[in-house]
């Protein structure tokens, strides 16, 4: 018999009211100290109460889940001197132990060979009291500028620029869970 390469194992059911929700865990890890209840036909509650079991057994194995904050956009506001927090974007301190994001700035002029535009990517990691980050960008010539917080506010500043009619940054942000 070929051995399955398997990597995740979804265990839930939802046919029952004593069933479990259905969770994601990681193959590999074995439930200690558990009898299955045996079920004596497909149907029967039994199956329920042997997948509870399980999720019980393992209920502190680390989900390690990747949490995508979902893609979206908000108004990019010209000449802000003073860092402004980008609500959509704000990493969880006490369950997030990374994060990628991309953000497209473009700003928008009344002469169209002055817009502007950048693309950002910060990379960082919690370090438990602090956010340790990278930001690399293709330009440099959005004057626009980001930075973490401690606490994990994702912020910007922007320059003014002449004949400015409209602004957007652009995001996506994949954050992985503890």
């Amino acid at each position: 018999m070929a051995k399955n390469n398997v990597r995740w194992l979804d265990v839930g059911i939802n046919q029952y009211t004593d069933q479990v929700g259905g969770r994601t865990l990681p193959a590999g890890n074995v439930a200690n100290n558990y009898t299955p209840t045996p079920a004596t036909t497909e149907d029967s509650t039994n199956i329920s109460a042997h997948l509870n079991g399980i999720d019980v057994a393992l209920g502190d194995v680390p989900q390690g889940a990747v949490e995508d904050i979902a893609p979206g956009s908000i108004a990019l506001v010209n000449n802000r001197a003073t860092f402004t927090t980008i609500p959509e974007l704000t990493l969880n301190m006490g369950t997030s132990i990374s994060f990628n994001l991309t953000i497209a700035v473009r700003y928008y002029t009344d002469t169209p060979a002055n817009d502007r535009s950048e693309v950002f990517r910060i990379e960082g990691s919690n370090n438990y009291h602090d956010w340790d980050y990278t930001i690399s960008s293709n330009s440099g010539g959005s004057g626009v500028n980001f930075q973490v917080t401690n606490q994990g506010l994702i912020q910007y500043t922007s320059s003014n620029v002449t004949g400015f009619t409209l602004g957007k940054i652009t995001f996506r942000m994949d954050t992985t869970d503890i």
